[in-house]
């Protein structure tokens, strides 16, 4: 194992990492690496010499760390005559490590390591071994006279397949707002081709041979198929995941936010004690993930919508969004509450963002249909019409568009249209009730227009 590769899988920095080989080092490093390890070491040092053998590893408990993906993002190759520009592709990447250091369940290389290759002719399998990394992202940046093009290419390394490839044209009217423009996109848009490809390598382990983030990764898959059966599936996978890791925050945020799916697409069994479940679920993530944007996202998603708690919901969102500026998902799920809070203009705002930094993603037919209430709250019927058709052909199965787009075409004073979308929303959904409605838009004060729409399309209302 190389020094950079021990240095990354301890996260300890390389000069720590020295000072340990060389033997060089003091009671302040002995404590840094005691916070990364675990390890009692200055106990270990103090602690007189014995002949019993050497002491038993400590056991890893966050098989989840263990696990996760690993990404370089190697230095962005400057395409154009001036060596100054540079500056600008340097740049870039430190933004786009910074922006993906954020991102919960990903290790990414320091930026020290990954420029050791600026310059070079690299092969990427072999920085894969050297780096100790699953992923790595290359690119470049080509100037001609005011415009910019900046290219990027998301590679696994064990097999040198290209899992995704785009390009981003920009003035530079503002050099360091495209850049930064720019990063974010990168950023979103390489989401979800990795997660697709870690879904693929959870795939292909033995069902025997799981730990709880793959667990978890089954289980985030299982839920975006936003099917009945495959719902269960997940809450199956996530249970096991915590069997393993009783604390494992994601985990519990996924569970919950798989619940509130039950609930909202008439799913439940066992409707009050799932949607307990659900609750319970959500609380352990927002208290046991307080530093993981995803787990507060999910879970303050599902404390929102489940038990109400709309203020106390958006607050995790919103602590989720300000660890990671560039999550999609929270910024899907504070959508949703603050239409749930009457505040339809800043959800739109959030829906734009999403679509703007993952344009790719697979639930995007969820923003859609957000978009359809943000917009029917507004009164401006002819967009949420746009934007529940859009959503129904992402996805006709997610029964909340059909709620929107049939209020929206009634108050357009289409009947016909609005009572065909009602018909095609019993039939996912024979048991059908407001009960939803009432209950998460009761402090958007439109509740009364949204629950007129849907009577006007023949739906029990």
């Amino acid at each position: 194992m190389s020094r950079e590769q021990f240095a990354f899988r301890t996260r300890l920095g390389k000069s720590t990492v020295d000072k340990l080989l060389t033997g060089l080092f003091s009671d302040k490093t002995l404590a840094i690496v005691e916070s990364h390890t675990g390890l009692p070491l200055r106990a270990m040092l103090d602690a007189p010499a014995t002949t019993t053998g050497p002491a038993s590893p400590q056991p890893v408990h966050d098989s989840a760390s263990r696990a996760a993906p690993s990404i370089a993002v190697l230095p962005f190759v400057n395409m154009g005559p001036d060596p100054a520009q540079d500056y600008f592709a340097d740049g870039m990447v430190e933004d786009i490590i910074t922006a993906l250091s954020r991102v919960p369940r990903l290790l990414v290389i320091a930026r020290n390591s990954t420029f050791t290759y600026k310059n070079r002719a690299v092969d990427i399998r072999q920085v894969g071994e050297e780096l100790g990394v699953r992923y790595v992202l290359e690119g470049s940046v080509r100037r001609a006279d005011d415009r910019l093009r900046v290219t990027g290419q998301l590679i696994d390394t064990s097999n040198g397949a290209h899992l995704w490839a785009e390009r981003y044209d920009g003035r530079l009217d503002d050099v360091f707002e495209l850049q930064d423009r720019i990063t974010a996109r990168v950023v979103g848009a390489i989401m979800p081709p990795l997660i697709a490809a870690e879904l693929s390598r959870t795939r292909s382990k033995r069902p025997d041979n799981l730990d709880a983030y793959d667990y978890y990764l089954r289980a985030l898959a299982a839920v975006r198929d936003m099917a009945r059966e495959s719902n269960e599936q997940a809450l199956d996978h996530v249970e096991h995941g915590l069997r393993l890791n009783p604390d494992y925050a994601v985990a519990a945020g996924l569970g919950a936010w798989a619940y509130t799916l039950r609930v909202a697409q008439d799913w439940c069994r066992d409707p009050a004690r799932e949607k307990a479940r659900g609750i319970e679920l959500a609380r352990k993530a927002i208290a046991r993930g307080a530093d993981d944007p995803e787990a507060l996202a999910m879970g303050g998603y599902a404390i929102a919508f489940l038990a109400g708690e709309f203020h106390a919901g958006l607050d995790a969102i919103d602590r989720s969004i300000a660890l990671n500026p560039n999550g999609a998902m929270a910024l899907s799920h504070a959508g949703w509450v603050r239409c749930y809070l009457g505040r339809p203009r800043e959800a739109i705002s959030d829906f734009e963002r999403v679509m703007m930094l993952s344009p790719r993603e697979v639930t995007l037919f969820r923003v859609y249909g957000g978009l359809t209430f943000a917009h029917l709250m507004l009164q401006d019927y002819d967009e949420a019409v746009r934007w529940g058709w859009r959503a129904l052909d992402g996805n006709p199965n997610f029964t909340p568009t059909y709620r929107a787009l049939a209020a929206a075409l009634a108050h357009l004073g289409r009947i016909e249209e609005a009572r065909e979308v009602a018909r095609r929303l019993l039939a996912l959904m024979p048991n059908f009730s407001a009960d939803t409605e009432e209950f998460v838009f009761r402090e958007s004060g439109k509740l009364d227009l949204i629950l007129e729409g849907m009577r006007k399309a023949g739906l029990p209302a």
